[in-house]
C-alpha cells in the first residue's frame, strides 16, 4: 500500500467546522450526516476508508459515495471532487477551496474529469448512495490523488447566540467530509522537484522569504528535507536554516515561507543557496532576489531601529549595584556579630 494513503483516513475522516474560529467535530457527537466510500470492484486489496485503484487512459468508471441523513427531514447535499494540494508549511492537504496556482502541469483535475449528480436529495432517517461518473482523459502515466468533498445546504451542527455589546452574532456551524482517492495509471513516474522563485513579503507584519518549492510530476515527494543560505552583496551570511520532513502532493507548487531573523531589511541584492533532498535525488539551486525600499519595509525596518535602540541599562551597572549590595550585607553581618558576642 502506498505509504501516504495508508494514513489518509487519519487525514480524511476529519469533520470540519465551517466557521471562525474553527473547532474539530468530536466522535461521539451528534453529527446530521455521516459519509463512507463504497468500495468498487476494482478497488486494491486491503485499502479501507477510502478509494484506490488501478485505471487506464480514457477509462469509464462509476464510484458510489453513501450519505447516512440522521435528521428528521431531508437534507440536500453538495458534492466536489478536489485534487490534493500541498500545504505552506509541506504537508498534504484537501481542501475544496483550491486555486489554479496550487497546481503545475495537472492533466487530470478531477472536477472536470469527475462528475456528480446534480441534485442530491436524502430523505429523513435514511441513507443513499451518490454516484459519481469518472471519464479519464487520454493519459497513461502517474498517480491521481484527490478526495470528495461532501456537505449538506442546510444542515447546522449547532447554533450559538454570542452577545457583544448591543449587538448579537449568531453562529452557524456547518459539517463537511472529505473521502480520499488515489488512482494510479499503468506507468509509475518519478517525482520531479524543483526550486522557482524566492522573494521577501510581510507577512502579518513581519518579513518572510518565500521558497516557491515545485513538484512538477504526477508523483507524491514523501519525504523533502533541505538547506538555506542567504548572503548580501558584500558576502555576508545573513540568514541560514534548514527544512525537513515535508510532503508534496503530485503536480503541485507551494511558496514555503521562512523566517527573517536578521532585523532590518536592507535594500539589496541577495543570493540564497538552496539544496533539497528526496529519496536518492538531490537539487543544488541559486536564486538571486531584490529587497526593495517599499513603504511596509521602511515601517518595519523603522520599527526595528526603535526596538535596538531603546535604553537599556548598562552591565557595569548590575555590577555596581551587585557590589554595593554586597557590602552593605557584609557590613550588617559583621556588626550583628559583635552585638552578639558584647551580650555574651
Amino acid at each position: 500500500m502506498h505509504p501516504l494513503i495508508k494514513n489518509l483516513p487519519l487525514l480524511i475522516f476529519v469533520l470540519f467546522f465551517y466557521s471562525s474560529p474553527s473547532f474539530y467535530v468530536r466522535a461521539q457527537d451528534n453529527i446530521p450526516f455521516t459519509v463512507s466510500p463504497v468500495a468498487p470492484e476494482i478497488q486494491k486489496q486491503g485499502a479501507s476508508g477510502y478509494f484506490d485503484f488501478d485505471v487506464v487512459a480514457k477509462q469509464k468508471q462509476t464510484i458510489y459515495v453513501q450519505i447516512k441523513n440522521n435528521k428528521n427531514e431531508p437534507l440536500a447535499f453538495i458534492v466536489t471532487p478536489l485534487n490534493a494540494i500541498t500545504s505552506q508549511y509541506g504537508q498534504i492537504l484537501y481542501d475544496v477551496n483550491t486555486k489554479k496556482s496550487n497546481f503545475i502541469n495537472l492533466k487530470v483535475p478531477l472536477k472536470k474529469y469527475m462528475t456528480p449528480e446534480s441534485e442530491i436529495v436524502v430523505p429523513p432517517n435514511a441513507s443513499r448512495q451518490v454516484p459519481l461518473e469518472i471519464n479519464l482523459p487520454d493519459v497513461n502515466e502517474g498517480l491521481v490523488l484527490g478526495g470528495i468533498h461532501v456537505i449538506a445546504e442546510d444542515a447546522t451542527f449547532d447554533e450559538k447566540e454570542i452577545n457583544k455589546g448591543t449587538s448579537t452574532l449568531q453562529i452557524k456551524n456547518q459539517i463537511a467530509y472529505v473521502l480520499g482517492i488515489k488512482m494510479q495509471f499503468p506507468e509509475m513516474v518519478p517525482p520531479k522537484f524543483s526550486f522557482g522563485k524566492i522573494k521577501i513579503d510581510m507577512v502579518d507584519g513581519m518579513p518572510k522569504l518565500l521558497i516557491e518549492m515545485k513538484n512538477s510530476a504526477p508523483a507524491v515527494i514523501k519525504d523533502l528535507s533541505g538547506k538555506y543560505v542567504v548572503t548580501a552583496e558584500d558576502g555576508k551570511k545573513v540568514l541560514k536554516g534548514s527544512f525537513s520532513s515535508l510532503k508534496m502532493a503530485p503536480n503541485t507548487r507551494v511558496k514555503y515561507p521562512v523566517d527573517w531573523v536578521s532585523g532590518k531589511l536592507k535594500p539589496g541584492t541577495y543570493k540564497a543557496k538552496l539544496t533539497a533532498t528526496f529519496g536518492d535525488k538531490k537539487v543544488i539551486a541559486t536564486k538571486n532576489f531584490a529587497i526593495k525600499e517599499t513603504k511596509t519595509i521602511k515601517e518595519y525596518n523603522q520599527l526595528t531601529k526603535e526596538v535596538v535602540n531603546e535604553p537599556a541599562i548598562p552591565w557595569w551597572n548590575y555590577l555596581l549595584t551587585t557590589l554595593v549590595a554586597g557590602c552593605i550585607f557584609f557590613i550588617i553581618g559583621r556588626k550583628s556579630k559583635k552585638e552578639k558576642e558584647k551580650e555574651n
